[in-house]
């Protein structure tokens, strides 16, 4: 009882998760597993404050149409949802299949980039609305310039940090998986996504009560036309801009992760979220102003090409060190030859997840559904693998690594059988073999191979005698 309590420990103090019994049905696993459990309960409650924010969002408010004029307009649900979302929505999606596939190449769980975008759509927003609504109130006492203060002084700093908190508060919690940029900065930009999304339909919400308001008033106002070019600036143009700003937090938390001294484990990620926020702070001072075209061209640009090239950076150092770390273990004989350079290279583990994709059009489907999730699932452990032996070799984690290891092997090789680890030759798309057949009547039938003859004078191959060797 003794050992099993210090083997415990030493997972907690390594931060390393408890060891699955292959021997339980996958799907027992699944429902015993507490992250599945968590992530339910997150998104419940992230979707219940979300609902309850867009339920505000509907009734009757006052616009200002001018110095002295006011008029009350009624935004009902229906405008919300009919005008507002589908603007919305389409980036919002555009945006998380990109993050989900970069973090697809790392290692951070399903449930923690689920958790980080309902964080960042309802948590995130619902305090950040607070906190503005607060310095709003508090500068428009002081000089009367609450608006622009509030967007520069006050959104920064609380909207960055709601943004960031889940990502430290993961970090917490899953310190082992959560070690490089393909980790932490898609949890990030997650956040951001989903904070943009919800803002995204206060502000549409906004400009359509607006237009309500002054056709009410009698003014010739097209609902539409200014719609759409809202819809264009937020949606297309500057989409980038609050999943940017949470990536610079991101990145100080990765420097963190890396570094050997402590006190660049403490500065980094403040350095990070104070250069997102001076960033945001920039941006939202500019807006609207003849200085914001040439922020957007000459500091928003090149830093959102900047961070591409970082995480492409970033990538290429994972994949070198995922073929480091495996060669090591196909040198002891525990895995393939071929292992290291496979799930070292992007366009043979594209190809490997294609190709199991596809298999869910043949007629065995529930093995291709096995197929398909066990070849995502040995990606992943191969990943496991390889940082699992770096962390190792470096002293990050000690002796307790071994039984991860060894349990981590283990489940690989139970894998073989059913997953693809090797993929080649073209794929047997749907309809392929029809389209075959087809040509094949057309011709007549299928043609039949030449004979292949002898030619003139040619002298069978006979095998010479070897010496005998002495062993």
């Amino acid at each position: 009882m003794l050992q099993v309590g210090d083997n415990r420990r030493a997972r907690w103090r390594n931060g390393i998760p408890a060891m699955p019994d292959l021997s339980v049905p996958w799907w027992k696993r699944t429902l015993t597993n507490p992250w599945l459990w968590i992530t339910l309960a997150v998104v419940a409650g992230c979707t219940a404050l979300w609902f309850y924010f867009i339920d505000r969002l509907a009734g009757t408010r006052e616009v200002v149409l001018g110095p002295e004029k006011i008029v009350d307009v009624t935004v009902t649900r229906d405008m919300i949802w009919d005008l507002a979302l589908p603007g919305a929505l389409p980036t919002w999606l555009v945006l998380v299949g990109i993050f989900f596939l970069i973090a697809s190449f790392g290692r951070a769980r399903l449930s923690a980039l689920i958790i980080a975008t309902a964080w960042g759509a309802s948590v995130s927003t619902e305090l950040a609305l607070h906190i503005n609504n607060w310095f709003y109130s508090r500068l428009t006492n002081l000089g009367g310039y609450g608006d622009m203060a509030s967007a520069v002084f006050s959104a920064p700093f609380g909207e960055e940090l709601t943004k960031a908190t889940v990502v430290f508060v993961l970090l917490i919690f899953l310190r082992y998986r959560l070690v490089t940029a393909m980790d932490i900065v898609p949890l990030a930009g997650l956040s951001a996504v989903g904070f943009a999304f919800t803002e995204n339909l206060l502000y549409f919400t906004n400009m359509i009560a607006s237009i309500v308001g002054y056709q009410e008033a009698g003014a010739g106002v097209d609902l539409n036309t200014y719609l759409d070019e809202l819809i264009f600036l937020r949606g297309f143009a500057t989409a980038f801009a609050h999943p940017l700003f949470t990536a610079m937090t991101a990145i100080g938390v990765v420097v963190a992760l890396r570094a050997r001294s402590k006190l660049v484990r403490v500065l980094a990620p403040v350095a990070g979220y104070l250069f997102a926020v001076l960033l945001h702070a920039l941006w939202n001072g500019m807006a609207g102003s003849e200085s914001a075209e040439l922020m957007y061209k000459i500091v928003a640009l090149p830093l959102l090409v900047a961070t591409i090239g970082l995480l492409v950076i970033a990538y290429i150092r994972h994949v070198g060190r995922v073929r480091e770390r495996l060669v090591d273990y196909g040198r002891m004989g525990w895995l393939k030859p071929t292992d290291p350079k496979m799930f070292s290279s992007p366009w043979k583990i594209f190809s490997a997840r294609w190709r199991a994709a596809w298999l869910l059009f043949r007629p065995n489907f529930t093995t291709s559904v096995r197929r398909l999730a066990g070849t995502w699932r040995m990606q992943y452990l191969m990943f496991e693998l390889a940082y699992l032996r770096d962390s190792m070799v470096r002293g990050i984690v000690d002796q307790a690594g071994l039984t991860r290891e060894k349990a981590l092997l283990l489940e690989i090789r139970s894998l073989r059988e059913i997953a693809i680890d090797e993929p080649g030759g073209p794929v047997d798309y749907p309809g392929r073999a029809w389209l075959r057949r087809w040509r094949e009547r057309r011709r007549g039938g299928p043609a039949a191979a030449p004979e292949l003859e002898e030619p003139a004078g040619a002298q069978p191959i006979r095998p010479r005698p070897q010496p005998a060797r002495d062993l």
